[in-house]
């Protein structure tokens, strides 16, 4: 489940059946769908396969970071 924002699906081609909180929905090439946060979601591709963009607000780039304690 996302939490902290809402993400956009485009379908590029294909389909998919995009679940929302246990409700589904067959999203086609062409068309876009609204994923608020806070909505548990599944994303399943159709009997033809997907290819789907999906677009966001820009999160902080990753860091790297050590998980080794100083004496190891």
């Amino acid at each position: 489940m996302n939490t902290e924002r809402d993400v956009v699906v485009v379908v590029v081609s294909g389909s998919l059946e995009l679940e929302l909180d246990g409700e589904a929905r067959t999203v086609a090439a062409g068309e876009v769908a609204i994923v608020e946060k806070g909505r548990r979601r599944r994303l399943t591709a159709g009997p033809d396969g997907v290819r789907y963009v999906t677009v966001h607000r820009k999160r902080p780039g990753l860091g790297i970071s050590s998980t080794l304690s100083p004496s190891q």
